[in-house]
């Protein structure tokens, strides 16, 4: 077997062992990693009940290697639901080929609030931070 055939081969067996992971696949995950950050925020006895809509964009305001997630859902507290919108900008990066994905939250806005980074500044305290980043991850399986 030339070279040539050989690196082909191993490219391809490669791909195959690693999967691809669609930009579906990926915005999934977001949409969890969203769903999880805002619920650290939520007051207590409140959770998301219902997602109504999800939208995935590229951010506008971030520019490149950020994902937008808008999340359109109903909040409860088994007493009460009330429609709200969330949103979510992730870091995210991937390779060309669909291999590989990874994505940290960069900010998370709930109730007109941001937490995370907005410019130079972390916006709400480190302990609370570590642990929407820490729900985050695990909703996303990169724990």
């Amino acid at each position: 077997m030339t070279k040539r055939k050989y690196m082909i081969t191993a490219l391809a067996a490669l791909l195959t062992l690693t999967g691809c992971i669609t930009r579906e696949q990926a915005d999934a995950r977001l949409a969890k990693g969203c769903k999880a950050g805002v619920e650290v925020f939520l007051t207590n006895g409140f959770n998301i009940k219902k997602i109504k809509k999800t939208t995935f964009k590229n951010s506008t305001e971030f520019g490149n290697g950020f994902r937008d997630v808008d999340i359109k859902a109903v909040e409860s507290d088994g007493w009460i639901d009330s429609d709200k919108d969330y949103h979510c900008t992730f870091a995210e990066e991937r390779d060309l080929l669909g291999s590989y994905h990874r994505a940290t939250i960069y900010q998370v806005k709930v109730d007109g609030q941001i937490y995370g980074q907005s410019g130079t500044q972390i916006m709400g305290d480190t302990a609370t931070i570590a642990k929407m980043t820490k729900a985050v991850e695990n909703a996303m399986g990169e724990e």
